[in-house]
């Protein structure tokens, strides 16, 4: 389990960026789920997560084949604002299905559908975060468990010498800003449960 002291150095690093660098990355570093409060983390200015164009998505039946970055962004941007809805319901419970189905070969699966190995462990580390909000949203421990096994694999979530790349200039910041979020997310949920 990650040190509280890891954490607040990473969120002191990130609250030394530039904040048009902070709100390119918005989608990474907003809806923090009162995160901040429970690790006693000094909030960050307001960000807004990005306007996205409509998506035909919920008018398609579920399918991991249909997903793109934009597609998972829309996805976490309604679980985020908007009420359940069938349509949302269906996509977030298959793509929880097919994740804990398909594990043991999503890293290879992501990297076919997204076409290289940086992309598809992005759009996994998006999945994540997607899994990572629908629990906060709707609280169901589900979506907390699929959260949990999917950081504990390797290649999709390394912390290694995070702290040394976290910098404006980092063409990988929205990589390294997403995993710090899920850290903070999943120690914060952990918090939470250990409190109950």
């Amino acid at each position: 389990m990650m040190d509280n002291m890891v954490i607040r150095q990473w969120w002191n690093l990130i609250h030394s960026i530039d904040k048009n660098v902070l709100e390119e990355n918005a989608s990474s570093l907003c809806f923090l789920h009162n995160s901040e409060q429970i690790l006693d983390l000094k909030p960050l200015p307001d960000l807004q997560f990005p306007v996205l164009g409509s998506i035909g998505l919920f008018s398609m039946k579920p399918s991991f084949k249909l997903l793109s970055i934009p597609e998972i962004l829309f996805l976490r941007k309604s679980v985020l604002t908007n009420e359940k809805i069938p349509q949302l319901e269906a996509w977030v419970e298959f793509l929880l299905r097919y994740l804990e189905i398909n594990r043991p070969s999503i890293i290879k699966r992501a990297r076919l559908q997204f076409g290289s190995s940086q992309v598809g462990r992005m759009a996994l580390l998006e999945l994540t975060a997607l899994f990572m909000d629908t629990y906060f949203r709707w609280g169901d421990l589900r979506y907390l468990n699929l959260v949990l096994k999917i950081m504990d694999m390797p290649r999709i979530y390394s912390m290694s010498s995070i702290g040394k790349k976290i910098t404006g200039q980092n063409k990988n910041l929205p990589f390294l800003l997403i995993q710090i979020r899920l850290m903070i997310l999943r120690q914060a949920a952990l918090d939470g449960i250990t409190r109950i």
